[in-house]
């Protein structure tokens, strides 16, 4: 809404120039016609100096009218010159908060993403270890078994160790099952 109401000023800037190039028009006429006056009332004499007065006030107010309307346009186009900035800067800052919300639509995205996979990561975890606590469950159900395996584990062991050991000190008779 500020951005059309800025283009707005802007238009009516212009018109402004339009009016005031009328105004130069006319100013422009008026010295014209009061340098013929002149002539006219330099070429009737005496009789004429009543004409030469008006042509010579009718010359100032000519000037004075278009000094008034340079000193206007100067003002205008200040004017036009600042509201584009101001519109630009508008533009640019509406470009960067376009540009944020989707930032932020992405960030969101991105967060939706992690929690889904962090709720996926707890989900597994919790899986696991319900996992482990069954398997617990059941090799403790299964002690004995579970003990003979063990103690077979640590027989092979002695077995490795006695047989590196050997190769370091040479033949020796080792513990076998």
């Amino acid at each position: 809404e500020t951005a059309e109401k800025m283009r707005l000023l802007e238009k009516r800037s212009r018109e402004i120039f339009e009016i005031i190039g009328l105004i130069e028009e006319i100013a422009t006429q008026s010295k014209l016609l009061a340098l013929n006056a002149a002539i006219e009332a330099a070429h009737a004499g005496d009789a004429g100096r009543g004409v030469a007065i008006v042509a010579d006030e009718i010359r100032r107010l000519a000037d004075r009218s278009t000094q008034a309307t340079t000193d206007v346009a100067r003002k205008i186009e200040g004017i036009v010159a600042e509201t584009q900035a101001v519109l630009q800067a508008m533009e640019n800052a509406m470009h960067e908060v376009t540009e944020g919300r989707t930032l932020s639509e992405q960030a969101r995205q991105s967060l939706h993403e992690i929690s889904t996979l962090v709720q996926d990561s707890v989900s597994l975890a919790m899986l696991i270890s319900t996992a482990s606590t069954e398997q617990a469950l059941h090799a403790e159900s299964q002690f004995p078994a579970g003990r003979a395996v063990r103690d077979r584990r640590g027989g092979h062991s002695l077995r490795v160790r006695t047989r590196r050991e050997g190769a370091v000190r040479g033949p020796q008779v080792t513990n076998e099952e």
